[in-house]
């Protein structure tokens, strides 16, 4: 693959978290438009039984369950230290935004491989992790919960374009 369809896949992966997040922020400002979220009108609905904060805890458990198995997932690889680390520390600020608890750590992984094979499996367990953080987005209630999973979305797509290039690395 040249750098030139390298950068096209970058580009494409920013425009879909991009686009997400625009989709998502558009959802929400209409939301927030809407005559049943002003409180100041009388309405004669019945209060819902949960506040809406509610309505996405059982998606941040989720997530952070989510967050947690890909990390322990991660293989180690012959040279990698550095990448896995950056996954682990970004995994773990993601974590942090939706627990409020810092300092989580992650276990270190015992599952060596050789490089590129490494570099192959963190890329397709990053993706499909990428993907349910972008399904999860559009799933969420709350506009900021929804921003914020875009974001984490966007950030696991960034590090797969760093990878794409390793991958090839070693390909003949």
């Amino acid at each position: 693959m040249t750098d030139r369809a390298a950068a096209t896949t970058r580009r494409t992966a920013l425009g879909m978290a991009l686009g997400s997040l625009v989709a998502v922020a558009g959802c929400d400002a209409v939301s927030d438009l809407s005559p049943r979220g002003d409180p100041s009108s009388a309405t004669t609905e019945a209060a819902p039984t949960l506040p809406p904060a509610d309505a996405d805890a059982d998606l941040v458990d989720r997530v952070v369950r989510d967050v947690e198995a890909t990390i322990e997932a991660v293989p180690q690889g012959r040279g990698l230290d550095a990448q896995v680390a950056d996954l682990r520390d970004m995994h773990a600020a993601h974590r942090a935004a939706l627990t409020g608890e810092d300092g989580h750590r992650f276990a270190a992984g015992v599952n060596r491989l050789p490089r590129r094979e490494a570099v192959l499996e963190m890329s397709k367990l990053e993706r499909a992790h990428q993907q349910r953080l972008e399904a999860a987005a559009l799933e969420a209630r709350s506009g900021s919960l929804a921003v914020l999973l875009a974001q984490m979305s966007a950030a696991v797509a960034q590090r797969l374009a760093l990878m794409a290039p390793m991958s090839r690395e070693g390909a003949a």
